[in-house]
């Protein structure tokens, strides 16, 4: 998804908490080849760190998300950018395809956080949800 085309912005900025995380959707950016959502995630504890490795580098969430429409269409995708500390992260999920013309909801589930090592194959820590959000497109 190259996210070029913006087609409107849909403000979410709802919050769930689950298994010592919160999560907040911010915000949705419609595109012609997609979407984006932004998202917060706020931790209890601090960031997990890998069990080997320089010990001022904690792991990294990323969120496994299931997200379809009111017509029943489902949008894959993965993580874009994010940034953060031990407790706090801000990031993005980028989907496809564009979303439907005629939907009006978008359920968003978060299934389980993922804590990466900064090897994207090594899996250390998942933290299970669900955190759920419906989003209305209009």
């Amino acid at each position: 998804m190259e996210a070029k085309v913006l087609q409107g912005v849909v403000a979410i900025g709802e919050t769930r908490q689950a298994d010592g995380a919160e999560v907040s959707m911010l915000s949705l950016e419609r595109y012609d080849d997609g979407f984006i959502l932004h998202y917060r995630l706020l931790t209890d504890e601090p960031a997990p760190r890998p069990p080997v490795g320089p010990p001022h580098m904690p792991l990294v969430p990323t969120l496994l998300l299931n997200v379809k429409d009111d017509l029943g269409n489902e949008y894959r995708g993965g993580p874009g950018g994010w940034g953060g500390s031990d407790r706090q992260w801000r990031g993005e999920a980028r989907l496809t395809p564009p979303l439907a013309e005629e939907a009006s909801r978008l359920e968003v589930r978060v299934e389980e956080i993922q804590w990466l090592s900064h090897s994207p194959s090594q899996r250390s820590r998942v933290q299970p949800g669900p955190w759920v959000f419906d989003v209305r497109l209009r």
